[in-house]
């Protein structure tokens, strides 16, 4: 099976598929994602180029695209088009060589309805074979989620800031619906990592008892036992809980420590 390499650490087995290449049809959707659409990372509204030397200080560096399946509506009254959601389909370059055009093309002409509903141009080319897939998973209804490279391919066990300073990992790491936190995080009073990088993700019990409720410990966590003791008691469907005095706990409520103890 071939293997392919997403950021620049993690390894994947994947269907068989050549050797990864930029179809002119990639090309452009990428010229017409970064000219034609509106505003920056979906996350964080970046953009932030982890490849330049001042990152990842705020830089206006190109931004990246991610095959996730990013909904766009289209205003009446012109501009360019705004991200308003995603599809539940969206499908990675990879993943297309192994993907079965017909539940494609079902998923496809699902997406037209809310497409021609938002204002967008429905895909209309025949998914009748693998090459049909390629052709739409490269095409501007898949290839067309404007991310910074922070939150595209950010590692969890690296320190990697976005443009607002907040810790960040891209959606090829870890579960999508911690990554998609990111976006909604109140960072100004609330850290939902922890304080880590991104191998732990923690969530408010909605009190103001400093405790923190553990959602992800990832492999890559330094406090191995910590992550065992998620595993051991995510099988007991109940919730693991970091009391007030732990380091994590601390360290999320850091930027609201004034408001808990106004609370109390």
């Amino acid at each position: 099976m071939p293997q392919e390499t997403i950021g620049d650490v993690e390894q994947v087995v994947t269907a068989n598929h050549p050797p990864r290449t930029n179809s002119p049809e990639y090309n452009k959707t990428h010229e017409w994602l970064m000219t034609k659409t509106a505003g920056g990372c979906y996350v964080c509204g970046g953009p932030v180029d982890l490849s330049h030397p001042d990152a990842p200080a705020a830089y206006k560096g190109l931004l990246q695209d991610h095959h996730g399946g990013a909904l766009h509506l289209y205003l009446d009254g012109g501009g360019d088009p705004i991200l308003v959601g995603m599809n539940l389909f969206g499908t990675e370059w990879s993943l297309g060589w192994g993907a079965d055009p017909a539940r494609v093309a079902a998923f496809v002409a699902q997406l037209n309805v809310v497409t021609e509903k938002l204002g967008g141009k429905p895909y209309t080319a025949e998914i009748a074979t693998t090459a049909d897939v390629m052709a739409f998973v490269d095409s501007p209804s898949n290839a067309n989620f404007k991310l910074c490279s922070v939150h595209h391919i950010a590692h969890e066990d690296k320190h990697t800031p976005d443009s607002n300073g907040h810790e960040g990992v891209g959606v090829h790491s870890g579960p999508f619906p911690i990554w998609l936190g990111q976006a909604t995080c109140l960072w100004s009073s609330w850290d939902m990592w922890g304080g880590s990088t991104g191998t732990l993700a923690v969530g408010h019990p909605g009190d103001a008892s400093g405790t923190a409720v553990v959602l992800n410990v990832s492999p890559l966590h330094p406090d191995q036992a910590l992550y065992h003791q998620f595993r051991d008691t995510a099988t007991t469907n109940k919730p693991l809980i970091l009391p007030s005095h732990h380091a994590n706990a601390r360290l999320a409520y850091a930027g609201a420590v004034k408001d808990l103890t106004q609370s109390n």
